[in-house]
């Protein structure tokens, strides 16, 4: 199977893992007042990504590099600070460990 990230393999994006997403909407119905950034702080290459998903995954896929979208962002990286200042939020699971979490998931899932 082929996978296509971007022919520019510079793009970077700031990954969260959903567990980290989740228990920031919690403790922010607890105790949020105002908007807050929820990342991981940390910038991954779209091309380190999709190389470590198929790494994990043992997949067999050709990287197939594609243009990028008009008007799509080279790089994000979000700050979680005031979120750690003012509800003790920040995230706790790496990129590394969410991917392999969800591979997991993937594997029992299947019939």
């Amino acid at each position: 199977m082929k996978r296509s990230p971007f022919r520019r393999r510079r793009k970077t994006r700031d990954f969260t893992c959903i567990d980290d997403i989740v228990r920031a909407n919690l403790i922010c119905m607890k105790k949020g007042s105002g908007v807050y950034n929820i990342g991981s702080g940390h910038s991954v290459a779209i091309n380190e990504l999709v190389s470590k998903i198929i790494e994990i995954s043992e997949s067999e896929s050709e990287i197939v590099y594609t243009d990028s979208v008009i008007g799509d962002a080279e790089h994000t990286l979000s700050s979680y600070e005031k979120a750690w200042k003012e509800i003790g939020w920040k995230p706790e699971i790496s990129i590394d460990k969410g991917l392999e979490r969800y591979a997991e998931w993937i594997l029992s899932s299947q019939l």
